[in-house]
């Protein structure tokens, strides 16, 4: 049973298809809206949404978790991510 109050669980969003515009979505979402993207985790893939943030311009600092519930340690301005797997290879747009 999980003993963690509903309200205080994080919320989860995947960064979507590699190749699509999932991970740069996710990106500006967390660039431009960090007191509404509080206590979300993305899950996905850490290089994508690094070259995600690349690409998109400016700086996001990528707080790699071990637990979705690690997301109340995480500063704010940062993208608390969950890895869900590494690919095995940047995947082409």
């Amino acid at each position: 049973m999980n003993t963690v109050p509903l309200s205080q669980r994080p919320i989860l969003i995947t960064m979507g298809d590699p190749a699509g515009i999932g991970p740069e979505t996710v990106v500006q979402l967390f660039r431009r809206w960090p007191a509404l993207t509080r206590g979300c985790v993305v899950v996905g893939d850490v290089a994508c949404l690094r070259r995600a943030i690349q690409v998109t311009g400016g700086s996001l600092p990528v707080a790699v978790l071990q637990a979705p519930t690690d997301v109340a340690d995480v500063p704010p301005d940062c993208l608390p991510v969950w890895p869900a797997g590494a690919l095995e290879a940047p995947v082409p747009w």
